[in-house]
């Protein structure tokens, strides 16, 4: 400390003012009159003490002596034990005789725990239980603390962390390599800074081991696959709560089958999990109660314009899948209650192939650039809310639906492309129930041989203002006992069609929807013209569809003969590409001559189509003509 000099006598007296708070103030410092801090006898006591505490903490204890009443403590390095605790007296507190722990407590510190659920701990959180220090360790670790120096990758690690019963396993911002798979038992979270920061990447094909019994001993699950993360079960039951947070699961290339193989699960959360360059994103055989967010399936085996990539396909990925429930060849149902948010499939064959879930609902989710059928959706029940696709050459259907009951809410599809050959679809719905509220299916971009709709093997679709889909085929396809109907239309209308009629009808943007009639018309055996289509040569996509009845006598109205429903199709797509269809299905009244029906041809000179009907027994007389037409822009059609 300086030295402090004066000449002044009240400066001298202000000095020792100073000094006596140096040696006698119960504060640590004090400052003097110019201003300068020093530490005051208490202070520097109290440094000290602090400083013999830090060597005792480093130099060692007395053994210890069982806590009781009439102690007598006089050196810190002096111990006790409480209900297996080693405590020491704070330096503060001594000399003093113990008497009873309740007050006594606040003079020792904790300096040695020899069972760690012994400690007290509560969480610093709203709500939260009081524990122990072991049990409050056990919740969490951090991956790293597993690491052994000179190991080749993370497998090792990773497998000692989830070995642990750690209820959350922290992993950092880094690429973890692996050479096997990992397996999760249940009950604990692997969690990651964010599926764009922390990687677990599988490095080979090496395939899991071992096997488990599902569904009562019917069905073996087995292990013997090259996943990254494998979901075991117990005999027959299920892998409970599991969860995968903020981690991208990355194949070395295309060389790993499964990003997540999870064959019995339920309880489980999927959030910001990114799976890339598998060949399968996710495969179940039954999960139950299960909440995805935020979960994309990445295979990158399709290009942008439908074609495999290059890696993909020397490891012979024929098809690829990004979300899967998979029949397990029982044909039971595959799991219930999945609620998926925010997911995504894309650049695979398959976006979401769901067989036989039960009343579960996708929710603002995508299935993009996808060579064959981005929803396939077979025996199952379901809500699909603001889901679409693009771009996606349609393999069945953008939305294929077989044997389902499925409501869909403001569903879209955009950029898709129709295939080449096939029995394809915009939308394939072939048996069950579905419900299309306020849906947008746009036209196709190239339609080939793509139908616009098809409805078979009794199908019943309700639409509820929903667009369909238009610019493919231009044909609705209708197979035995199935409807459509349509609340689009003012008063609506009921569209069916038994097996072996033409049953297929024009969907699209319809101007025109109305009914005209004509009576009394001569048709001489060598026929004539009955009705005529006429587009207006503008060159754009031109169709009209009529269904006309004919109820035919003959010449002179002596006696009925029969009824006639004609199917007719004129369709133009382009100034040089004009389409016709016909098919008449016809009614020959019994009791009389005429057993062979009319014919019914349809033949085109430039832009007029002409509908020739031809008696099969002299002339006839047509009592009545009604045709039911649509037609969209500018085609006329008129009954002659």
């Amino acid at each position: 400390m300086p030295a402090i000099t004066t000449t002044d006598l009240n400066n001298a007296k202000l000095d020792v003012d100073h000094i006596s708070d140096i040696a006698n103030s119960p504060e640590l410092t004090v400052t003097d009159r110019l201003g300068h801090t020093k530490r005051t006898i208490a202070g520097i006591n109290a440094d000290i003490n602090a400083a013999a505490d830090l060597v005792l903490n480093r130099v060692g204890y007395a053994v210890p002596v069982a806590y009781a009443s009439g102690i007598s403590l006089t050196l810190a390095s002096q111990t006790v034990d409480y209900n297996n605790v080693i405590y020491a007296p704070l330096s503060s507190e001594l000399p003093f005789m113990t008497s009873a722990w309740v007050t006594d407590v606040v003079k020792f510190r904790v300096i040695q725990v020899t069972d760690g659920h012994l400690i007290n701990y509560t969480p610093d959180r709203p709500g939260s239980l009081p524990t122990n220090v072991q049990d409050a360790l056990r919740l969490r670790v951090n991956v790293e603390d597993f690491l052994i120096a000179g190991e080749i990758d993370a497998t090792g690690m990773l497998e000692r962390a989830i070995a642990s019963g750690a209820g959350e396993i922290l992993l950092q911002d880094k690429t973890y390599s692996i050479s096997r798979p990992l397996y999760l038992d249940g009950g604990q979270t692997l969690k990651g800074m964010g599926s764009a920061k922390t990687i677990i990447l599988k490095t080979t094909t090496t395939v899991g081991s071992g096997s488990t019994p599902a569904r009562s001993g019917s069905v073996i699950d087995s292990y013997a696959k090259n996943a990254i993360i494998i979901l075991r079960h117990a005999n027959n039951g299920y892998n409970y709560n599991t969860t995968l947070d903020g981690i991208q699961l990355k194949s070395d290339g295309y060389i790993v089958e499964y990003g997540i193989y999870a064959p019995r699960m339920t309880h489980a959360l999927f959030k910001d999990v990114y799976i890339f360059r598998c060949r399968y994103g996710f495969v179940t055989h039954d999960a139950w109660l299960n909440t995805f967010i935020k979960v994309i399936a990445n295979s990158d085996s399709i290009d942008p314009e439908g074609v495999p990539a290059v890696g993909a396909t020397a490891y012979g990925w024929t098809n690829s899948y990004g979300f899967w429930w998979k029949d397990d060849g029982s044909g039971n149902p595959t799991g219930t209650s999945l609620n998926a948010i925010d997911c995504w499939a894309r650049d695979c064959s398959y976006g979401w192939h769901i067989y036989g879930l039960q009343y579960s609902t996708l929710n603002s989710c995508a299935s993009d650039n996808i060579s064959k059928i981005p929803y396939r959706l077979h025996l199952a029940r379901l809500t699909l809310n603001s889901c679409g696709t693009e771009k996606a050459q349609i393999g069945q259907g953008s939305y294929s639906i077989e044997t389902s009951y499925v409501t869909m809410n403001s569903c879209q599809s955009q950029t898709q492309r129709g295939s080449a050959s096939g029995t394809t679809a915009g939308l394939f719905i072939s048996g069950g129930r579905v419900v299309l509220n306020a849906c947008q299916f746009e036209d196709f971009t190239v339609a080939n041989a793509t139908y616009n709709v098809i409805i078979q093997s009794g199908a019943k679709v309700i639409n509820n203002g929903s667009m369909l889909p238009a610019n493919g085929n231009a044909f609705i396809g209708f197979g035995s006992g199935s409807q459509l109907i349509d609340n689009t239309t003012v008063p609506p209308t009921i569209r069916s069609e038994a097996s072996g009629s033409l049953a297929r009808y024009v969907q699209g943007r319809i101007r025109d929807n109305e009914v005209i009639e004509k009576s009394n018309k001569s048709v001489p055996s060598a026929g004539t013209t009955i009705a005529t289509f006429t587009c207006n040569g503008s060159g754009g996509v031109e169709y009209a569809a009529a269904r006309i009845k004919i109820c035919w006598f003959d010449s002179s109205f002596a006696s009925a003969i029969g009824i006639s429903n004609i199917e007719v199709l004129c369709y133009q797509d382009s100034a040089t590409n004009y389409r016709q269809v016909v098919n008449a299905s016809v009614n020959v009244g019994a009791g009389n001559s005429y057993t062979t029906p009319p014919t019914y041809t349809l033949t085109r000179s430039g832009n007029v189509w002409s509908l020739v009907m031809t008696p099969a027994h002299g002339d006839c007389t047509v009592r009545t003509i009604t045709a039911e037409v649509e037609n969209v822009n500018g085609f006329a059609v008129a009954l002659t």
